[in-house]
């Protein structure tokens, strides 16, 4: 089984993979910065993208794993953030449906999400720990303000086009999260590339900014 965990930050997407995997045997695959540190530069389109199906044939390789955030995260941040041009988003989808076979994807999407005050105060404890103060901090959490609305409006529209292979939870506490999933049916999951292709048209056709609602501190 593999479980894909995703949400805005500090929605508990770590906290939980890392309690699959010292209570209950999951092999904990960790996000791009974490797993793979030394960045080259300039760093290349295709980068992240290959860093990204890296993560998924480690996932492959275990009975259990969990993967601390989605695979294809590198086509819809860059659709929710178009100004920041990290990357061509059209070449990076062309890469991944071109190495379709060699991705697999989750059992289902653990889709996490709580209340903006609740976010708000988690954040702030995060932050606090890594010794950064309250302005950077609030710079942080306001950056990411207005990913909720399309973000989840996205994993909604997953859930539509392939009942049952997102659980969405709103994450007030992670045992129960984690109760929920391991008791989830186990949906069959789409075709590698049937789904790329359904989200490639979906993405296309929903601009993230009908979605957003900034909601600064």
């Amino acid at each position: 089984m593999i479980i894909t965990l995703e949400g805005v930050p500090a929605v508990g997407k770590s906290t939980i993979a890392k309690i699959l995997e010292s209570e209950f045997g999951f092999y904990r695959v960790a996000e791009v910065n974490e797993l793979f540190p030394l960045r080259p530069s300039p760093e290349s389109d295709l980068w992240y993208a290959k860093r990204q199906i890296e993560r998924a044939k480690i996932a492959r390789g275990f009975p259990n794993s969990v993967l601390d955030g989605d695979v294809f995260q590198v086509v819809w941040f860059s659709w929710l953030y178009p100004e920041l041009k990290i990357s061509d988003p059209g070449s990076v989808m062309e890469f991944l449906l071109a190495n379709a076979s060699s991705i697999s994807l989750p059992s289902f999407y653990c889709y996490l999400y709580v209340e903006n005050d609740c976010r708000f105060e988690r954040e702030k404890v995060r932050e606090a720990a890594r010794g950064h103060n309250y302005e950077q901090f609030l710079r942080k959490f306001n950056r990411y303000a207005d990913m909720l609305e399309p973000q989840m409006a996205l994993f909604e529209a997953i859930d539509r086009e392939y009942p049952g292979w997102v659980l969405l939870h709103e994450n007030k506490d992670a045992q129960l999260a984690i109760r929920k999933m391991l008791g989830k049916r186990i949906p069959d999951p789409p075709n590698t590339h049937e789904y790329l292709s359904w989200l490639k048209a979906w993405l296309l056709r929903n601009e993230a900014s009908r979605f957003k609602r900034v909601r600064l501190k």
